[in-house]
């Protein structure tokens, strides 16, 4: 199934359309510590991403009786890079589902991805060029849909391979809305 869903992600992100957008696009741009739960300094370091995130809600489009929960949940098609200091990269298409609580200003976010690694000079291969990525993020959304958010993932092959060390990774984003055109 998780194989399943970053296909499904661009698949239905390629053919959303601007009717469904109840937010905006976002270009998030981050920065953590990767690795920041082992005790070795050599392990650990620089986490920076690169993301892109479709403001139209999936969930409308997989079936109209979702619109009634549209407030409440957007479940949101993502692309992204992410690189670390030891020059790992990982290349990722995933889903991410919204929720906004407490008049909209607070959003947590729960996300899933896969995607291609490659280890550049980490000391610690992650057991398969594909890796599945599991997120949780929360953030304060301002009054111009620009959100700053704390995160914690997970990046492992899922079992696929023998070796699976997995890393984890906690940092903070700073999502700025992007307008397309004559979009509000």
């Amino acid at each position: 199934m998780k194989r399943l869903l970053p296909a499904l992600a661009l698949a239905c992100a390629l053919s959303c359309s601007a009717a469904y957008a109840a937010t905006p696009d976002y270009l998030t741009i981050g920065g953590g510590e990767y690795d920041f739960d082992k005790d070795s300094a050599a392990r650990r370091a620089a986490d920076y991403r690169l993301e892109y995130e479709w403001g139209a809600s999936l969930l409308p489009r997989l079936d109209h009786s979702f619109n009634s929960v549209e407030p409440f949940m957007q479940l949101h098609p993502t692309v992204g890079f992410e690189g670390n200091g030891n020059g790992a990269t990982y290349s990722s298409a995933g889903l991410d589902l919204d929720i906004p609580l407490f008049r909209h200003q607070i959003v947590f976010t729960w996300g899933e991805s896969a995607g291609l690694y490659t280890r550049g000079n980490d000391p610690r291969w992650l057991g398969s060029p594909l890796e599945f990525r599991s997120q949780l993020e929360l953030g304060w959304q301002f009054d111009n849909g620009y959100r700053l958010s704390g995160y914690i993932s997970h990046l492992s092959n899922a079992g696929i391979a023998k070796a699976n060390p997995g890393a984890e990774i906690l940092g903070a984003y700073v999502h700025i809305p992007i307008a397309w055109g004559d979009a509000p």
